[in-house]
């Protein structure tokens, strides 16, 4: 990668200024992003996924809709209940979906592609409370990716002075990796 193009937008140091990042890709655990496209992994896309998870999303606040109505309709006592318990699970289910869209997306990254590009977003919660101030969207920067269609065509080409989107050394908890968005940090750790 090329010198370091400055502070991050957000005024997060970027990945290759955070201690541990030379061990790091020393160690072959950092993204790395190939020089020509890659292929894309068996199975759905990250994008393909997203979308089975917006359908989803639609089919379960249609079934709650029902629900409620049949419930309605059938004995008036237990609307608010089955109301309120459907809500949960759906709730619960749009978690789920959603993070599983995010785990599919992170293995992208690993390959040094994505197929799901979002201006502003998380799959699961984060706590870095800084992101309170953009309602939680947290941003996003795919220059330092290739960017693929569901078919393997290229929309972009990776820009060699950005880290890709991915997990790093964290700035915040030593010995713990961040998620590093391509251009702010968002709170979300593992452990390598």
């Amino acid at each position: 990668m090329a010198g370091s193009p400055g502070p991050a937008p957000w005024g997060d140091p970027r990945p290759r200024d955070v201690a541990g990042f030379t061990q790091a890709a020393s160690a072959g655990e950092l993204p790395m992003v190939p020089p020509t496209p890659p292929r894309l992994m068996p199975g759905a896309s990250a994008n393909r996924a997203f979308n089975v998870f917006l359908v989803k999303l639609v089919g379960a606040a249609v079934a709650v809709v029902v629900a409620v109505r049949v419930a309605t309709s059938v004995h008036s006592t237990w609307t608010n209940v089955v109301a309120i318990v459907l809500g949960l699970a759906g709730f619960w289910l749009m978690l789920h979906w959603l993070a599983a869209v995010g785990r599919r997306n992170f293995e992208e990254f690993k390959r040094g592609y994505t197929t799901l590009v979002l201006q502003y977003g998380m799959f699961k919660s984060t706590s870095d409370l800084r992101w309170w101030v953009t309602r939680w969207r947290i941003p996003w920067d795919y220059s330092g990716l290739w960017v693929l269609r569901g078919n393997g065509g290229v929309v972009s080409a990776p820009s060699s002075d950005r880290e890709p989107p991915g997990f790093y050394p964290s700035p915040h908890r030593a010995g713990w990796y961040e998620l590093w968005t391509g251009c702010a940090w968002a709170g979300q750790y593992e452990r390598h």
